[in-house]
């Protein structure tokens, strides 16, 4: 008996949506990609005349030392301030980052559509290109334009001036660090500033972007997130904050990282549960649902 196979019609992908100049591909839909607002570019213009005030006083305030011995010292102690600034904001970054995704809640007002849009940010990564990179900068800039423009008319000393100009322009530069850990091609100087420990590196930043997203929460150059990470710091955050507060981090739906912050568990036991126990993770998360509402956030009104 002869068999006649049917012949099998060549599949048909679907053609991807047409993306017109000024908008994104954002969770499916094409929609318009958002400019900076007026107080924001008002923000970045007040931080750079802030900066550069900041920076030619420290300048001045090291060359009223007088002897080359002086200003050399005065310098180190300046570049130290700077370097010590740069570090702290990097660990600021980490702490904000863990807080929003952790502790506050999606919804309504500033900080329900800021948790909205860092939730948002794990099923969609893209979701920073909603916005031009000068809009990333809100509400950042808005804050600290004010800050940058008090230090420059107060004029304190160089040291401080340092430390507070690299901690500030650090909260600033880590909106667009952490955007370029997610362009497939972000610009060519960018490798540069990774180069300098300047900026995050994708590798660095990719880790956190595994679930249940525990790790590698500074995304300013992510220089800490080893120690960090090694050391167990965050978890180590969330049982203190528990213990004062008696309030579970999200991250604490997974059953392991829960047990290991709380001691019933050693590091061997969790480092071998931590994939394991992601199917327990997905359903107290209830996932499905949890990636449809940011989804909506992401490319319909804000409710």
């Amino acid at each position: 008996m002869k068999i006649t196979q049917t012949p099998q019609r060549p599949s048909i992908k679907p053609k991807p949506p047409e993306i017109p100049p000024g908008h994104v591909l954002m969770a499916g839909e094409v929609i318009p990609v958002e400019t900076a607002s007026l107080s924001t570019k008002l923000g970045i213009a007040g931080c750079a005349v802030g900066g550069a005030v900041c920076l030619a006083q420290i300048a001045s305030q090291v060359a009223a030392q007088g002897s080359p011995e002086g200003m050399a010292l005065a310098a180190a102690g300046a570049l130290g301030s700077a370097v010590a600034g740069f570090v702290l904001s990097d660990l600021a970054s980490g702490f904000f980052h863990h807080g929003v995704e952790n502790y506050i809640k999606p919804g309504k007002g500033f900080w329900g559509e800021l948790s909205a849009d860092f939730l948002s940010h794990h099923y969609f990564t893209n979701n920073l290109e909603k916005a031009t990179l000068a809009g990333n900068m809100s509400p950042a800039a808005q804050i600290a334009a004010p800050a940058l423009l008090g230090m420059a008319v107060l004029n304190p000393h160089y040291a401080v001036t340092a430390a507070a100009l690299a901690m500030i322009g650090g909260g600033l530069s880590s909106r667009a660090s952490h955007r370029w850990t997610h362009e497939t091609q972000p610009p060519e100087w960018v490798t540069g500033l990774r180069k300098l420990g300047l900026a995050q590196s994708t590798e660095d930043h990719r880790d956190h972007h595994r679930a249940p997203w525990a790790t590698n929460f500074c995304i300013l150059n992510g220089s800490l997130n080893p120690i960090l990470d090694k050391t167990h710091f965050w978890r180590k955050y969330e049982k203190t904050i528990f213990d004062v507060t008696g309030r579970e981090p999200k991250t604490w739906k997974h059953p392991a990282v829960k047990e290991f912050a709380l001691g019933q568990i050693d590091e061997a036991e969790y480092l071998r549960r931590y994939k394991d126990d992601l199917p327990r993770l997905k359903a107290a998360i209830n996932w499905d649902a949890e990636k449809e509402a940011p989804k909506r956030f992401l490319v319909g009104p804000k409710d």
